[in-house]
């Protein structure tokens, strides 16, 4: 299969066999490629190494964090100052040897409200004998009224053996239905044929009710699971397979779940999944069947977006991510954001037209190392780097031009001069409201540099706000501009 010059087009034509499909490459629309992410949280130490992030349930109060090594923190959005709490330390259970074993990901019981249960995803193993003993588990644990996770209150739901230390997990997370669905990787290397062998739990995305036990288990299997009764040996759990690497997944408002499923060689995919369906791996990477001729397969769903392997356009990792709930940015809601873990590239694709993918932001490789998404009831959108260690505000960093396109009128007016900057800039704020309202400054790897301004700023009054050169470098800076539920961010150049 030819691939011509990736960087310079906007669509490739990919023909397996009969099938012919145009995919969407490169922005569509965007007018402006944000090159920094916004911190959220810039006063909170960097975490080690986090894979998680979630919102608490019913309320917009706490966030939670959870590292690879097995902890749990907790913190409170709303307070400056705030300090993460440790609400569950799982170190001595979780396996973390190497590769992508550790912590996976948690979630709230939808009757979190009266039953505090809070669902893990780990891998537990021996280091003695890392493959022989590796193994996924799902367990059920209680939070206490402090807000701290009760260790010694886990209740294994499911274990499921792991042959080696990739493609071990995903982001675990309960439905419209209230069953809770758990995504596998086919197990990793050599053992990518566990797509397509549904005698198997890896490769597949789970569905289960962990409320109502049945038949020997610590839960119960949906009697509307496509395979349900089936006199092949399939197991029951099975909602859809043919995964190779489902690393993050979300339900949008609908009830359509979303998946971000890691490619091998050649493409990055995004399904939607439908039950007993048959989403490809290994025999088609994406929309590439990976060895001619690929059979008729009626159960088929190919993705509804893919991009390559090439870091001018693409990336190596796709993080799922969720349908954009909010209003800060009117232009994308509805639209399913989503990122590379490698080229630290955020996308949003129109679930309407999936061919229409804009690129919102583009950091480049290395840090933060984008792995996971969280949204608030009120639509705030947030990620996390693995690397960096942040929590990053995914709206607040696109769009960053000093036009201000799609941000909707807020409480104060920004105008910033000269831009770019070669001894002193001018930042001027005008209220039409009173309020405190917080200036800083980032680079564009989100790091903060400088606290500009914080305090009282009242009804029809101006401030001025300079920053001098002095002890900056050359180069491109995001002044992040904070009020009430309000926040606006603009990119200033200093030149040499």
């Amino acid at each position: 299969m030819l691939i011509a010059e990736l960087r310079q087009i906007r669509w490739y034509c990919v023909c397996c066999g009969t099938l012919c499909v145009l995919l969407g490459l490169s922005a569509t629309a965007a007018s402006q490629v944000g090159e920094t992410l916004v911190v959220a949280f810039p006063n909170l130490p960097a975490f080690e190494e986090p894979v998680d992030i979630e919102v608490a349930p019913l309320s917009n109060e706490r966030m939670y964090v959870a590292e690879q090594g097995g902890l749990i923190f907790d913190f409170e959005i709303s307070v400056w100052e705030s300090e993460p709490r440790l609400v569950l330390d799982l170190s001595e259970k979780v396996f973390d040897a190497d590769g992508e074993g550790g912590f996976q990901s948690f979630t709230f019981a939808p009757d979190f409200g009266t039953s505090n249960h809070v669902y893990v995803h780990y891998l537990a193993g021996d280091d003695a004998d890392p493959d022989g003993t590796r193994r996924s588990v799902v367990s059920r644990f209680t939070m206490t009224e402090s807000g701290i996770i009760d260790p010694n209150s886990e209740e294994v739901i499911i274990e499921v053996p792991q042959p080696h230390h990739f493609h071990n997990g995903g982001k675990i997370l309960f439905g419209p239905d209230e069953f809770l669905y758990i995504p596998f990787g086919d197990g990793g290397v050599n053992f990518s044929v566990n797509g397509q062998d549904r005698a198997t739990l890896l490769g597949s995305i789970l569905r289960i009710d962990p409320l109502n036990p049945a038949d020997g288990n610590n839960y119960g299997i949906p009697s509307d699971n496509p395979f349900v009764g089936n006199k092949s040996g399939w197991r029951e759990e099975i909602w859809a397979w043919g995964m190779r690497n489902p690393w993050r997944s979300s339900f949008d408002a609908d009830g359509n779940l979303w998946v971000g499923d890691v490619g091998a060689v050649t493409w990055e995919e995004i399904d939607i999944i439908e039950s007993g369906k048959n989403y490809g791996w290994d025999v088609y990477e994406a929309f590439l069947c990976r060895n001619e001729p690929c059979e008729e397969d009626k159960t088929l769903m190919f993705p509804v977006h893919a991009y390559p392997h090439d870091v001018e356009v693409g990336g190596f990792a796709v993080i799922g991510g969720a349908v954009y709930e909010g209003a800060y940015n009117p232009n994308y809601t509805g639209w399913y954001i989503f990122a590379d873990a490698w080229t630290n590239r955020i996308w949003a694709l129109d679930p309407g037209n999936p061919s229409n993918v804009d690129e919102l932001v583009s950091v480049g490789t290395g840090s933060p190392r984008l792995v996971d998404f969280a949204q608030d009831d009120v639509g705030r959108l947030f990620v996390v780097g693995y690397l960096s260690g942040l929590v990053y505000d995914v709206m607040a960093s696109f769009p960053v031009s000093n036009e201000g396109d799609g941000i909707p009128q807020l409480s104060f007016d920004i105008s910033i001069a000269p831009n770019p900057f070669l001894d002193q800039v001018d930042i001027r704020l005008s209220a039409s409201e009173s309020g405190v309202i917080r200036v800083s400054l980032f680079d564009l790897l989100g790091r903060k540099v400088a606290d500009l301004f914080e305090g009282e700023v009242n009804r029809g009054e101006t401030r001025h706000i300079q920053v001098a050169s002095s002890g900056l470098a050359p180069g491109v800076y995001v002044v992040r501009v904070e009020a009430e539920n309000e926040v606006q961010t603009r990119r200033i150049t200093l030149v040499d």
